[in-house]
């Protein structure tokens, strides 16, 4: 997607996405070195210094990050933080570390990895903007689909809850491949487009009325400019303190603001009418995100889990050291959100079949599943992202056996017993510089586990990276 020449107006004036705070503004300026670093952190004080006569509706501007991206592992999985997934996999490269599970009596720690093949190399090809931000132009068709791999990094520790479970070595669990029937998340789709052109509407005269504000403030402009770099000099040889620059640089600042005639009917049109077309440019920028945000997005998804346990010989059905059957699953993810609002709903619905029928085994299915989510956007961290709140709630019907065949005992109770399974959880992913890394932090509560009908309250934690928001990132 091109940008428009709106943009550069807006991004030439320096105005785009810039901090209020010009104490920090001044701050990275002492600290700046000389040459082009110390030009730009002197014209990040002047952006401050208007995006404050504006009553900092600039600063309201801020980059905005995605809540529907899967890094982790499924509900399953030994380390997990999630009951319902997220639609969409990383664009090109995504990390996650679990502790924790959601749905399984014997928790662990999982590893795991997401990749888009034709996106990692498109990345390499058409640049990794485009590609972080899943613009159309390099193999389109073949960027729908996405596998994930998931290690289970504690097999190799026996469960101490029963002696007739014994951990396997192979770390290997869970193979996942993902396909986007439907994306209305992305730039090409006819929805965006429709929203930015309404944006365009809006930022016109945004742009235009921050040039005229240029040119009505360009003398104390270039004045606050000749004034700070004469006092920056003047630090030469001498002891002071970074706080002392800081404290004589800011008094500079309040020198040249104090001189800009704000009560003038002149300048003071000027500051009204850009503020206000800068409030309604904010305003159709939100409405173009949220459109963006919110759109329908349809996925399948199909897995192959590998358990993580072999047994002692159970009776004359399951020979020593017998893995059991490795399980199959089809998943439907579809998520729509609320136009208006910064929140967004999810629904998955699965279905999970052995691939061996055992003896004591009625058939090949083993449970039926519905999980459904609720997040919501807070307010934006500068310069960090957004955090997400997220409220979830899981069904899942045993149809048989958890593991396809009875094992004798588990922590003193008899199990493997069909039934119901109901799990609430309430979730908080905290982000870190520029959202590249999230910190999920989750509590959940089961009226039982898989392998045993006792309710279970459990906290989980993990971390995760995703290389979109590093490519995409649009401060580069």
């Amino acid at each position: 997607m091109r940008k428009l020449w709106i943009v550069a107006s807006l991004g030439g004036l320096g105005l785009w996405a810039q901090s209020s705070d010009t104490k920090a503004a001044v701050s990275a300026l002492v600290k700046a070195g000389a040459g082009n670093a110390r030009d730009e952190a002197v014209s990040t004080v002047w952006n401050s210094l208007v995006d404050e006569l504006m009553s900092g509706g600039a600063s309201q501007f801020l980059a905005r990050r995605r809540a529907d991206i899967r890094n982790g592992a499924s509900s399953g999985a030994a380390g997990s933080t999630s009951t319902v997934l997220n639609p969409l996999l990383p664009a090109a490269f995504g990390f996650a570390f679990e502790n924790g599970s959601a749905v399984r009596t014997v928790s662990g720690n999982t590893t795991t990895i997401s990749v888009n093949p034709a996106g990692l190399i498109c990345a390499t090809r058409v640049g990794a903007s485009a590609i972080g931000l899943r613009e159309e132009g390099c193999q389109d068709y073949l960027r729908r689909w996405g596998i994930s791999l998931t290690f289970d990094t504690s097999r190799g520790k026996n469960p101490t809850a029963t002696s007739t479970l014994k951990a396997l070595s192979d770390q290997f669990a869970e193979a996942a491949i993902r396909y986007e029937v439907v994306n209305q998340r992305k730039p090409g789709s006819a929805r965006f487009k429709q929203a930015l052109h309404d944006w365009t509407d809006k930022a016109k005269p945004a742009a235009n009325s921050m040039n005229r504000l240029d040119i009505k403030l360009r003398p104390f402009h270039a004045e606050l400019e000749s004034k700070l770099k004469a006092k920056l000099d003047s630090f030469q040889g001498t002891n002071k303190s970074d706080d002392q620059k800081t404290a004589e640089l800011l008094d500079v600042v309040r020198e040249v603001k104090g001189k800009i005639p704000v009560a003038d009917p002149d300048v003071s049109s000027v500051l009204t009418e850009a503020a206000a077309n800068w409030r309604d440019l904010l305003k159709a920028d939100d409405r173009a995100y949220n459109t963006f945000a919110h759109g329908w997005v349809a996925t399948a998804e199909y897995s192959l889990e590998r358990p993580d346990i072999a047994t002692d010989a159970v009776g004359a059905s399951v020979p020593q050291g017998t893995r059991p059957p490795s399980l199959h699953t089809a998943r439907f993810v579809v998520s729509r959100g609320l136009m208006n609002y910064n929140l967004d709903f999810t629904l998955n619905f699965s279905s999970s079949w052995f691939d061996q029928k055992r003896p004591g085994m009625t058939s090949l299915w083993r449970d039926a599943q519905v999980a459904g989510d609720a997040k919501w956007r807070l307010r934006d961290i500068p310069d960090f992202g957004t955090p997400i709140l997220s409220m979830a709630g899981l069904y899942m019907h045993l149809n048989q056996r958890p593991l396809g065949f009875a094992i004798p005992e588990f922590s003193g109770t008899k199990i493997n017993e069909p039934g119901n399974i109901g799990v609430f959880q309430a979730k908080l992913e905290l982000p870190t510089a520029n959202a590249a890394v999230r910190i999920p932090i989750s509590f959940t509560y089961a009226n039982r586990t898989d392998l045993i009908k006792e309710s279970d309250v459990r906290g989980q934690i993990g971390i995760s990276l995703n290389l979109d928001s590093v490519f995409a990132n649009p401060s580069k």
